[in-house]
């Protein structure tokens, strides 16, 4: 099984992340066996965009080139490209 994200693949970092919970990979190769924690700041990156920079070939997880923390399949969303977001129609 491959994982979710791909090397180029533009992600958001979910909202809602605690540093007291764990998170899973839910692709590739250990599919469910892998869970990370993630420290405060990661967790305020919420909403943001970022760019998959290294997939594991073992499936532990995904680098970004945003900064140098570990991420996997549950602290991340597809992000999408073409949101756009209206105030007023008038």
């Amino acid at each position: 099984m491959d994982c979710r994200y791909k090397v180029g693949d533009k992600v958001r970092v979910r909202s809602g992340l605690n540093p007291d919970d764990e998170f899973r990979m839910r692709s590739g190769p250990r599919n469910g066996q892998v869970t990370y924690g993630l420290i405060d700041q990661m967790a305020e990156m919420a909403e943001e965009i970022l760019t998959i920079g290294y997939v594991n070939s073992q499936g532990w997880g995904y680098d970004v080139e945003e900064n140098n923390w570990s991420w996997n399949d549950e602290m991340l969303e597809p992000a999408e490209e073409n949101e756009c977001v209206c105030t007023s129609l008038l």
